[in-house]
């Protein structure tokens, strides 16, 4: 297992990190959110995702890794 942090804006409220979790579960990986400073901590097997996977399943939910 490999953890990676990285640094994502707009999340605003529990709902959008819980909305982002979610996401992150549904493509195996697991994390934790730093609502007040963006930071999120991602738990992943780098057998089965990436990095860049990871990124774009952020993206692809409406919010930017910086």
């Amino acid at each position: 297992m490999r953890q990676a942090k990285m640094m994502v804006s707009g999340l605003e409220s529990k709902e959008s990190v819980q909305k982002l979790l979610e996401a992150l579960e549904q493509i195996g990986a697991e994390g934790q959110v730093d609502l007040t400073t963006g930071r999120v901590e991602v738990v992943f097997d780098e057998e089965n995702l990436t990095l860049e996977t990871i990124s774009r399943t952020i993206e692809s939910q409406g919010y930017q890794v910086m």
